[in-house]
């Protein structure tokens, strides 16, 4: 008879795909003793690092690393885990699973597999599930830092505390209707506690609607004419040679993208083909992309070679740019000599003097960046949070405010019902199992099956 699929044991390669220094490969369920006694000999002492050869079927030495075993219960997924440190070549790591797979009959681990089966066991609740995928997946440093904090439980803590009050405003809310020669004590205590748990789920529910507008990468488009040195900027800027620059006008003829951060703050830059009247068909598709990157951008970079009293960056800026964020980037100052500076021109636009050539500049270009896209904010968001759970808290908002509206002289069947919903619908954010949460297994899927395989 199959083994159902939960109590399968799966491995999975956690780091991640290529050549690297360290890769590592992790096993959970109820083989993973079986699969230490087959590649490595032995069962590693619980929690405890050892250096160990990994034999293959035959019996020879694939690999030489950290074996570490974890046994459950105590473990990130709830279940006997093994991970094997080794070498990171492809070739060696592969060898590895494929031994224990064809060894032990296990499987491969689906997309974010083993952070599934931690939250089936109760390791982690589903917002902390959601904060790990977060954290892997962010752009962001301050989004990554929030993601953190949620992980390590911070949300969690905020909404079961609201939950605390409401589960013991039902109680009280019962207990009246049970014994109906109760005085009003328990009918002034449980107002109390519904108007206590409103204002602080209001609290947290405006904290979660600004935690949400943390800013996300920014997307700069690099704009202007040919042979300006766009692609050049493109490569300065994001620090490869991803653009092909020759001498010739018109050699980017297409867009092309590629994500940078700035302390901690994400841009998405993209390098686009030279605006100018042509008839060149590859050249007029190329240009027909570019406006439309340009009206999708956070922010341009318009490059141009020179600034003289003959040209007229205003009137182009207020034709072609309106409404966008603009700075005028002045290239191949090694040409003309001049220092690399930032020019303030009113409040609409700021010059930048640089050579993409020499790279001077460059590093002045990307903390103007950083200081016109990413401000200092006085406010530290204190956790990442989904647009599910703001939903969650403002329909659980909607049930205590009915409730609260109940005199405390009139507590019947229809307050306890209000309350009670309120409290189920607040367990919705750890998916707890009361809640009916987390049998919606469409939901589950989607939270983990964008998470890569080995997490």
């Amino acid at each position: 008879m199959k083994a159902n699929k939960k109590e399968e044991t799966i491995i999975a390669l956690s780091t991640s795909q290529g050549t690297s220094g360290i890769g590592i490969i992790r096993t959970s369920g109820s083989k993973s003793k079986m699969i230490a006694i087959k590649i490595l000999g032995k069962i590693p002492e619980p929690r405890v690092a050892e250096l160990l050869d990994f034999f293959d079927s035959a019996n020879s030495i694939i690999d030489k690393g950290l074996a570490i075993f974890f046994p459950k219960p105590s473990s990130f997924t709830g279940e006997d885990v093994l991970e094997l440190q080794g070498h990171g070549n492809p070739i060696i790591l592969d060898t590895v699973i494929q031994t224990i797979v064809r060894a032990t009959g296990i499987r491969i681990a689906s997309p974010g597999e083993f952070l599934k089966r931690a939250f089936l066991n109760r390791k982690i609740d589903l917002t902390q599930a959601e904060a790990i995928s977060d954290i892997i997946t962010t752009t962001s440093l301050r989004t990554a830092k929030s993601a953190m904090k949620a992980m390590l439980g911070r949300f969690s803590e905020e909404v079961n505390n609201i939950k605390a009050l409401i589960t013991k405003a039902r109680i009280n809310i019962e207990s009246n209707l049970c014994f109906t020669e109760e005085d009003n004590i328990s009918k002034r205590k449980a107002n109390k506690l519904i108007n206590k748990a409103l204002l602080e789920t209001k609290r947290l529910y405006n904290k979660t609607k600004a935690t949400n507008k943390l800013p996300i990468g920014k997307t700069i488009v690099i704009a202007g004419a040919p042979n300006t040195g766009k692609s050049s900027i493109f490569n300065a800027i994001t620090e490869s040679d991803t653009a092909i620059v020759t001498e010739l006008a018109g050699t980017t003829r297409d867009v092309l993208y590629k994500s940078i951060s700035i302390s901690g703050l994400s841009l998405n830059i993209v390098d686009t083909a030279g605006m100018h009247k042509t008839k060149d068909m590859l050249e007029k598709i190329g240009i027909k992309r570019t406006w439309g990157e340009v009206k999708k951008a956070d922010h341009i970079l318009l490059v141009r070679t020179n600034l003289t009293k003959e040209d007229r960056i205003p009137n182009i800026l207020t034709r072609y740019f309106s409404g966008k964020g603009i700075t005028i980037i002045i290239n191949k100052i090694d040409l003309t000599k001049e220092k690399a500076e930032i020019i303030p021109i009113e409040s609409s636009y700021n010059i930048v003097k640089l050579s993409a050539k020499t790279g001077e500049g460059i590093d002045l270009l990307k903390k103007h960046l950083k200081s016109i896209l990413a401000p200092e904010e006085p406010i530290e968001a204190n956790f990442i949070v989904k647009k599910r759970h703001i939903n969650i808290l403002k329909t659980t908002i909607r049930y205590l405010i009915k409730a609260s509206k109940v005199h405390i002289e009139t507590i019947n069947t229809h307050i306890a019902e209000e309350v009670g919903l309120a409290e189920k619908e607040l367990a919705k954010i750890g998916g707890e199992a009361n809640s009916g949460y987390m049998l919606n297994e469409g939901i589950l899927n989607g939270i983990f099956s964008s998470l890569c395989i080995g997490k």
